[in-house]
């Protein structure tokens, strides 16, 4: 997040309104009439303050300055759920704060109809049977009733879950939440074309957030109740927080997911002249589905290492415009490409750059010129040839990732495999520290990014190297104990985040029948008896308790007995460690391609699983009766 929990809305003194209203629709409650109902301003942001009259239902006030809607208009305490105050007394607010507790006439239009099993809810108004096919999601995604229940019946914190299409979600889902929650991340992945790019936007997200930068290379001052990040090669980072109850000897509680996705990487000598055109010599990068990339408007995108006087900087580019193509071939010069398209990586993969005859007209035919790659490079940079060390550049999409289908639910995007576990696994560490989160944790909360995940993590910024290991053993540093560190690592616990295959519609022969994970049906648990996924019967029955108190929905998978079977850092850190581990991820279809999708459900899916989990590992794991 971007701001810290201290940033507060409290309710303002009471005696100062009178007696006005709130300003909910079909909400009568009064300040002067009801003492135990706090009042909130609206915000001073324009974009929650919009979101807040959306909420209500105020269509009126959506021409209003954001200045009157603070200084005339109020929400009251009944429409927020237990989640967003800070104190028992609810008069004060979290900063991000959205109302989504409301009573409304039931519309004409409704999205889709709900099934439940019959569950209580608290409330001082009458009591609604939630096992009534009479409840339905409203055209904003709210849950309402078909009969009108008072203002006053606020759900609480352990709100039932709902079965929507046959999907389990809990009732605080709404769809603006959804969207929003999808819009922030697609906005983290736009602006993440490589590794480096991607570890650059979570160090601002943790330092908006409190987390202070460590050095491997230096001493180590850890305070409990405290949180911190550091990085290798610019491209892994490990982030964590220190429990108010951590002692040495007790557990992590750890997501790890991997900050590389397949690409085309640049090579050394680039540079290729051939038949009038100037193309640039490129290397595959992992298991890329690479027919995707042909006929792409393509960028290139990484890092330049440039000499700035007596130091050596570490620069990331990213050149926002389209100036490479791999072009494909007719098919009137390759009758059979449909039948058996298998293009050449090293002859038919070389992006076209541009015509020689265009680059000498510009200029560029001196022998002494140097390559024209680099004349953008520079230009982009600001910096000379000569300054110019060495470069570790990509490929990438410039097409940028968007929210699409008919009823905005997917996401098409590059490299969801896998920012999207990157990013909701940073987002739930910064949101479980709020509010004093650590007071009470003896854990330590931790999330691990690793590079090269897609050639198999053999690095020295990979989850093969002894990078974790070498922090989790500095952190259980004790001079009372010689073995807190192997006292810590069966209290531990890692949840692996990687993708998983959602059923493809027109492949499902190629999915086993009974594991065939679904789009919006939750978060997928992947096992496999050969050890490729590190899930095992007693980190799924873990992971299963979290996922109830977190309200997320979980599936299974299993690839079939005549299919291969991918793999992830899970049994790599699991062998490594000997801890135990889970292996998760969202459903996802075209993985590996350029453009991938999934569905906009699994951003907020993720982020509260993650979330809960590091909040209730501890308990959890001191359930186990065994």
């Amino acid at each position: 997040m971007e701001a810290n929990s201290h940033h507060t809305m409290a309710a303002k003194p009471k005696k100062k309104y009178g007696g006005c209203f709130c300003s909910a629709a079909h909400c009568r409650k009064r300040v002067s009439v009801d003492k135990s109902i706090h009042f909130f301003r609206f915000p001073k942001e324009k974009e929650r303050s919009d979101k807040w009259v959306r909420a209500c239902r105020r269509p009126d006030m959506e021409k209003k300055t954001v200045e009157y809607r603070n200084k005339n208009c109020r929400l009251c305490s009944c429409h927020f759920e237990e989640a967003q105050f800070m104190n028992k007394e609810k008069n004060k607010l979290i900063w991000k704060a959205i109302p989504s507790l409301f009573s409304f006439p039931t519309p004409t239009s409704m999205v889709g109809s709900i099934k439940t099993s019959p569950v209580k809810r608290h409330c001082t108004g009458p009591a609604i049977d939630y096992s009534r096919r009479d409840h339905t999601y409203t055209d904003n995604g709210m849950l309402a009733p078909t009969t009108n229940v008072c203002s006053s019946s606020v759900v609480n914190s352990k709100a039932p879950r709902l079965l929507l299409h046959d999907c389990l979600v809990p009732a605080s889902y709404t769809k603006d939440a959804v969207q929003t929650a999808a819009k922030q991340f697609l906005q983290f992945i736009n602006k993440s074309p490589s590794p480096y790019h991607a570890v650059s936007e979570v160090k601002k997200r943790l330092l908006a957030a409190g987390f202070a930068e460590l050095r491997e290379s230096e001493p180590w001052h850890i305070e409990q109740k405290q949180k911190y990040f550091l990085t290798r090669n610019q491209s892994t980072l490990i982030a964590f927080a220190v429990g108010g109850n951590f002692q040495a000897g007790n557990g992590f509680s750890i997501v790890g997911a991997h900050t590389d996705s397949p690409c085309l990487k640049v090579k050394p000598n680039f540079d290729k002249e051939k038949f009038g055109y100037r193309s640039v010599g490129v290397e595959c990068y992992g298991g890329g589905t690479w027919h995707t990339w042909f006929d792409r408007d393509l960028t290139i995108a990484g890092r330049i290492l440039v000499k700035a006087g007596e130091q050596i900087d570490h620069r990331l580019l990213f050149i926002e415009r389209p100036i490479l193509r791999v072009p494909n071939i007719a098919i009137h010069l390759q009758r059979d490409m449909n039948e058996k398209f298998c293009p050449n990586k090293e002859t038919h993969l070389q992006p076209v750059l541009a015509t020689t005859v265009q680059e000498q007209l510009q200029g560029g035919e001196e022998k002494d010129k140097m390559p024209l790659l680099f004349t953008l490079i520079c230009n982009e940079l600001g910096v000379s040839r000569e300054d110019i060390l060495s470069y570790d550049l990509c490929l990438a999409d410039t097409q940028p990732a968007v929210i699409g289908g008919a009823l905005n639910e997917f996401l098409f995007s590059p490299r969801l495999d896998n920012l999207l576990n990157t990013y909701t696994a940073v987002e739930a560490l910064i949101e479980s520290c709020e509010n004093d989160g650590l007071r009470e944790d003896p854990n330590i909360r931790m999330v691990s990014l690793f590079d090269n995940e897609e050639v198999g993590s053999e690095s020295a910024q990979g989850a093969a190297s002894s990078l974790q290991e070498w922090i989790l053993r500095r952190l259980s540093v004790s001079s009372g104990s010689l073995t807190a560190f192997e006292e810590a690592m069966p209290k531990s616990y890692m949840l692996s985040a990687d993708q998983a295959h959602a059923v493809h519609p027109n492949y499902s022969e190629k999915h086993e029948d009974n594991h065939r994970a679904e789009l919006h049906k939750g978060i997928v648990i992947k096992i496999n008896s050969n050890q490729r996924y590190a899930t095992t019967a007693i980190t799924s029955a873990i992971l299963k308790e979290v996922g109830k108190r977190a309200q997320v929905p979980l599936q299974e998978f299993v690839v079939r007995n005549d299919s291969p079977c991918g793999s992830t850092i899970g049994p790599i850190m699991a062998a490594k460690l000997g801890m135990p581990t889970a292996d998760i991820g969202a459903p996802q279809l075209s993985m590996h391609s350029i453009r991938e999708m999934c569905c906009t459900t699994s951003v907020m899916q993720c982020i509260m699983l993650y979330k809960e989990y590091f909040k209730s590992y501890p308990s959890v794991y001191a359930s186990l009766n065994f």
